[in-house]
């Protein structure tokens, strides 16, 4: 095990009941055994017996010794690498019926979503502000009222590719044509009373001269918006689920690439019109 911020080795045994007991205080003062039993049992919880060697394990761990609550946060991505689909592998040598497919000796649905961004003009900070589009659901449907991201459905038995039960996805709920697929989210993995699920997330960016072509299923959804980072943290919005969560992780990788906001001249020069936030 090990403490942060040290390099060291923080040794434990295990005893009878299955618990692990410290020999020795954690090398950080601000670290308690109490602190590394919540780590070590939120761990646990998130992975599987008998799918990866102690061995596999530990090499995992390695790579998180300074950081052990980010280990905990993405054992969960590394645990299901197994079951990661490329977004143009073809999928029909995995499709069995009913919308499922067979990955590793187990029928899962897939659902694919799509978090598309565009950079908008902002009046009151007279930048450019990165936007993010949101769905509201239609009155008629299941959660009305409520927002999510666009582009988000089962991938169906007719869907060659993850990238084309996406782009269908996009289509049918806001008219876009997609482009291309810029980044991912990590996959996530979940069950319900029916159904075996994964779920892979992308990112994509338009121009705002596509910003024009949306085009709304009205029996799913029943407005649209662009909304900053700062409009969803400080609540402008109601999500469900883990729509919110999952939105801000999209912003965060956004964020990562670190790109130069956009400038008058480059809309200008591309002969797209710049249109507000709002």
């Amino acid at each position: 095990m090990y403490s942060k911020p040290t390099d060291g080795l923080f040794m434990a045994e295990q005893i009878p009941n299955g618990s692990i007991r410290p020999l020795s205080p954690p090398a950080s003062p601000d670290w308690t055994p109490d602190n590394i039993i919540s780590l070590s049992t939120s761990f646990a919880e998130k992975v599987s017996p008998n799918q990866h060697t102690a061995a596999e394990i530990q090499s995992y761990l390695l790579l998180y010794r300074n950081d052990p609550y980010l280990a905990v946060n993405d054992v969960t991505e590394w645990w299901n690498k197994h079951l990661h689909l490329g977004w143009d592998i073809d999928l029909s040598p995995f499709y069995i019926s009913n919308d499922r497919f067979k990955i590793h000796d187990t029928a899962y649905r897939i659902r694919v979503a799509a978090f598309i961004f565009c950079y908008r003009w902002d009046e009151k900070s007279h930048s450019y502000q990165l936007c993010v589009l949101l769905l509201q659901r239609a009155l008629g449907d299941s959660k009305p009222g409520l927002w999510e991201s666009s582009g988000a459905g089962g991938v169906e038995g007719t869907d060659k590719t993850l990238q084309d039960a996406l782009g269908r996805e996009v289509r049918e709920e806001t008219g876009l044509d997609l482009l291309r697929i810029t980044d991912s989210l990590p996959m996530q993995k979940w069950t319900t009373a029916r159904s075996e699920w994964i779920g892979f997330s992308s990112i994509i960016e338009v121009t705002p001269s596509q910003l024009e072509k949306i085009k709304l299923n009205p029996t799913e959804h029943q407005a649209f918006a662009w909304a900053t980072e700062n409009e969803i943290k400080d609540g402008k919005y109601s999500f469900y689920g883990e729509h919110q969560t999952q939105t801000l992780k999209a912003f965060s990788v956004m964020q990562e690439k670190r790109l130069p906001l956009p400038t008058i001249e480059t809309f200008r020069s591309s002969g797209s019109r710049i249109l507000p936030i709002g």
